[in-house]
């Protein structure tokens, strides 16, 4: 199931909330909000970094969000990651990384906000798992078995069985 970590302040919790039960009921998407999947006593940051290998990051533009160290922390790491989507919940400066992103105007009419979200969601493509080959690396050089090899091309015919 595809996820979604959506990067906000703490101020802006309302808009968070719907946005997620939005998600939630209209996509198969996993929606992670700290206050939902973070309990007391857990370790935060390390929590934060596991969540922020979400398929995508959604990051809700507000003053209090663009002033927050951890938000800008989260949002960079999405932005290099390639799977960062920007959503004006009110009016601020964004930085000039993120000045050239288009967004999703939510500052007046939350419900078409959320329908463009979910759009924006459902029509991106996650990030390929990489890839990975079990075989070892080929020596760089094959060298002293010479006798083998010749033994092979010798032996190795049509119709003829070899035992190596």
């Amino acid at each position: 199931m595809p996820s979604v970590f959506i990067s906000h302040s703490s101020n802006d919790k309302p808009f968070i909330r719907e946005l997620k039960a939005h998600l939630q009921q209209h996509t198969a998407f996993e929606v992670w909000v700290d206050e939902s999947e973070i309990s007391s006593g857990q370790n935060f940051a390390s929590e934060i970094n596991r969540a922020l290998r979400a398929d995508f990051v959604l990051l809700i533009a507000s003053p209090d969000a663009m002033a927050s160290r951890w938000v800008e922390e989260e949002w960079t790491a999405a932005l290099e990651a390639g799977k960062l989507g920007v959503v004006l919940l009110r009016d601020c400066q964004l930085p000039p990384l993120l000045s050239t992103k288009n967004y999703i105007d939510a500052r007046t009419n939350h419900p078409e906000a959320f329908r463009k979200v979910q759009h924006w969601l459902v029509t991106q493509k996650p990030a390929s798992p990489p890839r990975i080959n079990p075989l070892p690396t080929r020596p760089p050089l094959f060298i002293g078995r010479e006798e083998d090899l010749r033994y092979l091309k010798q032996n190795l015919q049509p119709g003829k069985l070899v035992a190596l």
